[in-house]
């Protein structure tokens, strides 16, 4: 056998040889589908990490707690490496409204993401989107926690409970 017979480059250079040989409308719509193929790839694609957020805030009594901080905190464990937090005062009805938390990545990082961050920190590792809301700040009330499970809306309401004195 002729030690060029056994090139790496060989399989390439094949391949290159037989487009070459194709029709010239044939080799401009090849190389048009390799465009909108890596195009596709690589085009940052939206999605919702966690959808808009209306929350309110009640006593255990049921009284709406005007003036309450609350915090959302929210991550895509799989495509970002640090947290987003927003803190907001709850409005005269106890309402706050946190907008959606959007990300945009490609194909490939998506493709990626979760088995390198397993690979990296194992199979105990947070993967894909997390949010919380956290009720905090008041000398009247407790401090409260909801989080948000993917897939389904938003709790709506939280109860922090009046603190006896």
């Amino acid at each position: 056998m002729h030690p060029r017979d056994r090139s790496p480059l060989q399989f390439p250079n094949k391949l290159l040889s037989g487009l070459k040989a194709l029709p010239s409308h044939t080799q401009k719509a090849l190389a048009g589908l390799c465009l909108i193929v890596f195009g596709t790839l690589i085009y940052p694609f939206e999605s919702t990490v966690v959808p808009i957020w209306n929350l309110h805030v009640i006593d255990n009594r049921g009284v709406s707690i005007s003036g309450i901080r609350v915090t959302q905190h929210w991550q895509h464990n799989s495509l970002e490496t640090q947290g987003h937090e927003e803190m907001q005062l709850t409005d005269a009805e106890g309402i706050v409204v946190f907008a959606p938390r959007l990300i945009r990545a490609n194909l490939i990082s998506r493709a990626w993401a979760t088995p390198l961050k397993l690979w990296k920190e194992g199979f105990n590792t947070k993967t894909g989107p997390y949010a919380s809301v956290v009720v905090w700040g008041s000398k009247e009330n407790e401090t409260n926690v909801a989080t948000y499970k993917p897939g389904e809306l938003p709790q709506a309401e939280i109860t922090c409970a009046r603190i006896a004195r």
